[in-house]
Parts: structure tokens; C-alpha cells; sequence
């Protein structure tokens, strides 16, 4: 309009510093040349920032990152005590904010702690962080509930894989010492290769009906 075309007129060529006011808390301008200055900003000009401009400006920033992670917390906060979280909610959670969702213990998921083999004390993880390292820990590793020491049970019983060591035992195969659920699975799939085990699932739960009637591990009440 009229006074955009006023002000680039005024604003002339030259160098053009920007800088900051901290008493009016606002940004001012300055003519290199002319040193003449004025509260608008220069139109159709090049404008340079000066040390107080470029501090202001990365303050700004830095405020407006931290006021946005702040909101994101909040909502994960609120997330966290809301009863009844989706998976898509959480898969929100773990697209907008830096969070691990997997590290996350929603109000009544159970977690476990487990001693290693140096004999420290692990955790404690929830089912879904067990899940991850399903390959490499034993079946047979001695779990403790969070919060109920007494509750004691194997990592086979939490990710569900109690039918495994079962069906091994009944078939008379021999797994090694610390076997995980890939061992088992891998002598399981040998066996049935020679016609000597049933088809069975690969988390090892059986086909059918049985598999529907069969409890849910602690692992499938974390994810279903």
C-alpha cells in the first residue's frame, strides 16, 4: 500500500543493520552511511544483523523450541495416566516427540528386573524391551516383578514361550544350555522336518483353536 511504498522509498540503498532494543524489547534499524534509523523495517533492501539481532533472534529460537517441547511432554504426561491409551496415540507420541514409546510404563503394565550373569541386577523392562532381545537372553532366565519381589517366573512365561520348552520336552528334544526362543524354534523346525512335531506358530503357540483358547503372555496384553 501507500506506506509500504513511503517506507521503501525513505529506506533508500546502502547498508541496512539490523539490531535490538532491549528496553522496548523490540528490533530497529540503521542506515551504515546515513546512520539514519527508524522502527520500520527497510523495504527492498539487504539488511544486515548485528550481534545484539543474531543473540535475540537464537533466543527466540531457543525459548520457542523449549516452549514446544515443553507442550509435547505435557501431552506424553497426560498420555501416560490416560487409562486408555491407543497404539495409534502412542505411535503419535513416538512420530511428534523424542520419546521412547518402548521405554514407556503405562499405568498398570507390568515391568521385571533379572540378575546377569555377573550377578547385577537388570532393570526393570517391560515386556516390550524383553521382546527385543527374545533372540539373545535364555527362556529359562529367572524374571522379579517390579514391586512384588516374591512374583518370580522365567523370560519363557512373560513373552509367552512356555509352550516351546514345552513342546521340547515332550518331543525329547535337547536344546543347549541358556537356549533362547530362536534355539528352540530352529530345533523345533529340524524335528518337523523329519515329520516328528505338529505345526505350530512361530512364537510358539499352536494352530488352530487351541491357539485362540490359550492365555495371552504378558507380551501380547502389552501390544493387543
Amino acid at each position: 500500500g501507500d506506506e509500504d511504498a513511503e517506507a521503501s522509498g525513505r529506506s533508500g540503498g546502502g547498508k541496512w543493520v539490523q539490531s535490538y532494543d532491549a528496553e522496548s524489547d523490540d528490533y530497529y534499524y540503521f542506515h551504515a552511511e546515513t546512520h539514519e534509523t527508524m522502527w520500520e523495517r527497510p523495504l527492498g533492501v539487504d539488511i544486515i544483523l548485528d550481534e545484539t539481532a543474531v543473540a535475540k533472534i537464537a533466543e527466540d529460537k531457543s525459548e520457542e523450541e523449549a516452549r514446544l517441547k515443553a507442550a509435547r511432554e505435557r501431552s506424553f504426561a497426560e498420555a501416560r495416566t490416560d487409562a486408555d491409551v491407543t497404539e495409534d496415540a502412542l505411535q503419535a507420541l513416538k512420530t511428534h516427540t523424542s520419546v521412547d514409546v518402548a521405554n514407556v510404563k503405562l499405568p498398570g503394565a507390568k515391568s521385571w528386573y533379572y540378575e546377569d550373569d555377573s550377578g547385577q541386577w537388570q532393570g526393570p523392562f517391560t515386556a516390550a524391551q524383553l521382546m527385543a532381545w527374545r533372540s539373545m537372553l535364555p527362556m529359562e532366565l529367572r524374571l522379579f516383578e517390579h514391586d512384588d519381589e516374591e512374583a518370580e517366573c522365567t523370560l519363557a512365561d512373560v513373552l509367552g514361550d512356555a509352550p516351546l520348552v514345552a513342546q521340547c520336552a515332550a518331543l525329547g528334544v535337547v536344546l543347549p544350555p541358556r537356549a533362547t526362543a530362536a534355539h528352540a524354534q530352529q530345533a523345533l523346525r529340524e524335528a518337523r522336518s523329519g515329520g516328528v512335531v505338529p505345526e505350530y506358530e512361530a512364537d510358539g503357540d499352536v494352530d488352530g483353536a487351541e491357539a485362540a483358547e490359550a492365555p495371552k503372555s504378558e507380551w501380547e496384553r502389552a501390544v493387543l
